[in-house]
């Protein structure tokens, strides 16, 4: 635990001048235009509450509808939002005590069912899942709450949120505080049965260590973590990182590859350091990652652990990229040195980058509260939503008829 709060301290201190810079840079540009594009945008919410639906991974859409949360200004709760794009009308179904600046609640649309939504909340000192009817406003209630759902909308897979709130701030809960156990060997990733309520650990960071040909007796389970949970198309298989941290407080992510049906681990990389990424197909992914000069580069996996970067002099940077077929991809772009944050559209095959969307930040929320953009895509109506701090306000926006 000492180790843990002397991590936290680091942080906050070493950010210190890197976000007085941003804020004073948000100042002297102030007078820029906040958000550039030439399709048409829309944005939800009002300035007493923040707006955003969450992480990239997954998404806000169903026929026409879009669910969001909102953040009240003393940060308690988020409302459970759903609003009808075409008619502006919004209803509350639900309120959230168990939600994060990163990844919202994890809410999403239950896969293969009309109409219902998932999230995570916290009730009776526990965290659970709900299920919402929002047709009904019937709710079931699952005593375990989840990172992700396959496609059938009735397995899905868990972690300890707890650790992952102290040992990446804004991606876990804090809703109690966190006691490191006196063994970490079967922290890990547990399999849920929503529909038989039955749950199955299946990686454990002692399997995590052997798989990645660590000694055991080296091992400092107390500075590694999980994260970035993903079940392939079909459902068969989970990625997810394994997160070491260096003594210089650098996070390097480690990706795996969990095959459900063969229970096999399997490591897809150790050499660079994984950022974000997105399946294309069951067999590969699509990558950001860190090589060890920190340059970030994206790349296309197969299962079998090969990769291939492309436009390997054009794309230079981070980003949180979602597949769309056809060898496209929607990503996104940190915050430069103007101030501005970009939506792409990125085209493998022709090696081309179109700016969608060019938003300046007023960069008030940093740290866990930053501002990710996340672009997320509706490839059936063309519509993509983003989150974005724009005018000291987060919110989300959806921008239309961009293809």
């Amino acid at each position: 635990m000492k180790r843990i709060l002397k991590r936290v301290i680091f942080n906050l201190i070493d950010r210190q001048k890197f976000y007085k810079y941003r804020r004073l840079l948000a100042k002297l540009l102030s007078f820029k235009k906040n958000i550039v594009t030439k399709f048409e945008i829309d944005s939800y919410g009002d300035n007493e509450s923040d707006t955003f639906f969450g992480y990239y991974d997954i998404s806000p859409f169903q026929n026409d509808k879009l669910a969001y949360i909102s953040v009240k200004k003393d940060e308690k709760e988020a409302d459970i939002i759903i609003r009808d794009i075409e008619t502006g009308k919004e209803k509350t179904v639900g309120a959230t005590s168990a939600w994060n600046w990163q990844q919202g609640s994890r809410l999403r649309w239950v896969p293969n069912r009309q109409d219902h939504v998932i999230y995570n909340d916290f009730e009776n000192n526990q965290f659970v899942t709900k299920i919402v009817d929002i047709s009904s406003g019937e709710i079931a209630v699952k005593q375990w709450p989840f990172y992700d759902i396959d496609y059938t909308g009735r397995i899905g897979i868990t972690l300890d949120f707890l650790r992952l709130g102290v040992m990446r701030p804004g991606y876990g809960y804090t809703n109690l505080p966190y006691v490191e156990p006196q063994s970490l060997n079967d922290e890990g990733i547990t399999i849920v049965d929503l529909l038989e309520e039955t749950t199955k650990k299946v990686i454990t960071y002692e399997l995590i260590s052997k798989v990645m040909g660590q000694n055991e007796n080296t091992n400092n389970y107390e500075n590694s973590y999980i994260n970035h949970l993903s079940f392939s198309p079909s459902g068969n298989k989970f990625l997810f990182f394994w997160i070491q941290i260096a003594e210089n407080n650098i996070h390097k992510a480690n990706l795996l590859v969990y095959d459900i049906e063969k229970a096999e681990l399997t490591v897809l990389e150790k050499e660079l350091s994984v950022s974000h990424y997105d399946w294309i197909d069951d067999e590969s992914i699509v990558v950001t990652a860190y090589d060890k000069n920190r340059t970030c580069r994206y790349y296309i996996y197969n299962v079998n652990g090969e990769r291939q970067d492309f436009m390997h002099d054009i794309l230079v940077g981070d980003g949180h990229p979602t597949w769309i077929g056809n060898g496209k991809v929607i990503t996104d772009t940190y915050v430069d040195k103007k101030g501005y944050q970009k939506v792409l559209l990125i085209d493998i095959n022709g090696e081309k980058v179109d700016q969608l969307v060019d938003i300046y930040s007023t960069h008030k929320h940093v740290g866990e509260r930053r501002c990710d953009l996340h672009p997320r895509v509706d490839a059936e109506t063309e519509h993509i939503c983003f989150d974005a701090d724009v005018n000291g306000h987060r919110k989300l926006y959806l921008l239309k008829g961009w293809e």
